[in-house]
């Protein structure tokens, strides 16, 4: 089971910045960033789900 973070993007992708200016930049999520995301695994008769999610 894995929980991704999220791919952080700006306007340009390649390029020069100046430092100490303000820039935009965002978060593009995916379905396994903040969750819920399962698994399951099973041993003979005992089968254990766990789900993990973001809080």
């Amino acid at each position: 089971m894995r929980l991704d973070g999220p791919l952080v993007a700006s306007p340009r992708a390649a390029g020069t910045y100046v430092i100490g200016m303000p820039m935009w930049m965002w978060a593009t999520p995916s379905p396994s960033t903040f969750g819920p995301v399962s698994a399951s695994a099973s041993a003979g008769a005992v089968m254990v789900t766990a789900t993990a999610r973001v809080t």
